[in-house]
Order: structure tokens, then C-alpha cells, then sequence
């Protein structure tokens, strides 16, 4: 069975955004639920009940720029925000730089984008999501065990000095007992 996915498309041009579901529905790989978006104002809001598997952003909108809805992407969803792939209109080094350093997981130019290199970025970027949702919960699921083993340790801390203290008073009453008795014999 093919795996569902829901992407989020922010594109101002209607015309883009048929070409990217056109793409998404061709691929044979997966099947898509499509969030559209003309705006980053409403993208944003769309991730916040529930966010998308991957959000496919044009770096150019009518109210942000990609680098600035990364930012707010990222101080909304934190760590563990879906991923995000970038459509620059001209190839640009330094531009990519910044949007990989600003929490992009790719970037495309639109120029050079086909059915091909579309999907398999967004197959990429949900792996390399579910890769690290999957890493962040087994780190949490160590620092939990790491804490349950603290606490038994402290425990069984307390519980060595409980039994050392009690043996320290058994030794204390048996030489207690003896020097009893040995006055005991004496007197």
C-alpha cells in the first residue's frame, strides 16, 4: 500500500500550484492530501491545528519571504516543524545557504523543475522529518529511562545507608548485649 501524505503548496500564482498538485498526482509512489495557499499568513495558520507531512513554500509571497516564514515557522512549530522545501526562481547559492541554515530541508529552482526532481524532494524531506521525529522520540524515550534509572539509584542509595545504619545499631545493641552480660558475670 502506497503511503498518504498531506502536503502544503504556498504559491500566490494559482497556475504554480497546478503544476506542483499535477506532479503530486502522478506520482506513483505515494497518494497526497493538498493544503493550497496564497499566502504565508494563512500557511502559517493551516500548520497550526495539525501540521503537513512537508510544505512545498515559493520563496516569494505577497506577504513574507521565504527566509522570514521559516522564522516564523520555526518560532511557531519548534524543533519539530514538518519540513520544508523552497522554490527559488534563480539559482542561487548564498540564498540556498540561508534557507538551509533558516530550517529549509530543500531547496528547488524553478527552472529546473520537473516531475521527477519534485517528487522525489518531497519523498526526501518526509523521510529525513520521519527520520528525526523517529530519532527525537527515541532520544526522549533514553532520557526517560535514563531518569527511572536515577531514581532507582537513589533509591537504592537510600536503601544501602537504611541497612547500613541498621546493621551499625545491630552491632551497636550486640556489643551493648555482650558488655550486659560480661558485667552481668562480673558483678
Amino acid at each position: 500500500t502506497k503511503p498518504s501524505w498531506t502536503i502544503l503548496l504556498v504559491d500566490e500564482a494559482s497556475e504554480e500550484r497546478a503544476v506542483y498538485r499535477r506532479y503530486l498526482q502522478h506520482d506513483p509512489v505515494a497518494e497526497y492530501r493538498l493544503w493550497e495557499a496564497e499566502r504565508g499568513s494563512h500557511a502559517l495558520i493551516l500548520c497550526q491545528p495539525r501540521q503537513p507531512d512537508c510544505i512545498v513554500l515559493n520563496y516569494r509571497l505577497p506577504d513574507f519571504d521565504g527566509l522570514a516564514w521559516l522564522a516564523h515557522l520555526q518560532a511557531q512549530a519548534g524543533a519539530l516543524a514538518p519540513p520544508v522545501i523552497l522554490l527559488i526562481d534563480v539559482d542561487s547559492e548564498a540564498l540556498a545557504g540561508m534557507a538551509m541554515q533558516q530550517g529549509a530541508q530543500d531547496y528547488l529552482v524553478k527552472a529546473h523543475l520537473s516531475h521527477e526532481t519534485f517528487c522525489r524532494a518531497v519523498h526526501h524531506a518526509i523521510e529525513q522529518a520521519t527520520l528525526r521525529r523517529t530519532l527525537e522520540t527515541h532520544r526522549q524515550q533514553v532520557q526517560e529511562r535514563e531518569a527511572q534509572v536515577r531514581q532507582v539509584e537513589a533509591a537504592l542509595h537510600h536503601e544501602m545507608a537504611e541497612r547500613q545504619r541498621a546493621e551499625e545499631e545491630c552491632r551497636r545493641l550486640e556489643q551493648a548485649a555482650q558488655q550486659a552480660a560480661h558485667f552481668a558475670r562480673l558483678g
